[in-house]
Parts: C-alpha cells; sequence; structure tokens
C-alpha cells in the first residue's frame, strides 16, 4: 500500500484553503517514485503516472568542457589557470569574471569554477 503524504491545497482568497489534489512520494523496491492524483472540485484529473525519481540525474561539470573548449576555442587548462590566478576570490565571484571578462555563458563559467575548486579541494 503507498502511504499518503498530504494533499496539496491552494488559497482562493475568500474561500480559505481547499485541497485539490494529493501527491504521494513512496519507496518501493529500492526506488523512491511520485504519484499525482486529482481528487476534489470536480477537476478534470491529472494524468496518472509514476516516476523512478532514481532516473534523474545531475550533470557533472566536466561533461561541459568539450563544449566550451570548442566554444571558446581554449582548453580547460587555460580557464582553470585564470580561476586559480583570483584565488582566493568566492566561486560567484570566479563565475563573474569569466563572464563580464570572457563573454562566458553562465553555466559554462560555473562548471569551470566548480570543477576546479572541486579539484582543488582534494
Amino acid at each position: 500500500m503507498v502511504p499518503s503524504c498530504g494533499n496539496l491545497q491552494t488559497e482562493l482568497g475568500i474561500g480559505g484553503l481547499v485541497p485539490i489534489a494529493e501527491i504521494v512520494i513512496y519507496y518501493s523496491d529500492g526506488k523512491w517514485s511520485v504519484c499525482h492524483q486529482a481528487t476534489k472540485l470536480d477537476l478534470p484529473p491529472l494524468p496518472n503516472f509514476h516516476r523512478d525519481m532514481t532516473d534523474a540525474t545531475l550533470k557533472d561539470p566536466a561533461s561541459y568542457f568539450p563544449s566550451i573548449e570548442k566554444k571558446y576555442g581554449y582548453p580547460i587548462s587555460h580557464w582553470q589557470a585564470l580561476v586559480r590566478s583570483r584565488y582566493p576570490a568566492r566561486h560567484m565571484e570566479l563565475v563573474a569574471m569569466l563572464k563580464e571578462d570572457h563573454g562566458m555563458g553562465h553555466g559554462h563559467a560555473n562548471a569551470i569554477v566548480a570543477h576546479t575548486l572541486s579539484e582543488d579541494k582534494h
């Protein structure tokens, strides 16, 4: 049996809170899953689905490196040397430097800084 984790509610202004949908998160067979089910107000039901939350993966900063090298024309070691030359600046200061001084996009700058700081931490 799937345990209920509570109701999603919406504020209607003058009518107070009215439950409109139930969200259930459960752990079964070694994985977490989410179910959504419409329950109130004669709304059309939300699609029933179960999403395996373990399928969600975060991108490793290094996965951006090939596109960074292609777009900006320098090897990652060049960008890491620039970041290291600005130590002991904070993470977002280093990201801002790459964006403002070198025209790098936020995601690429963040990936280089995160990877460089992580390498130097170990």
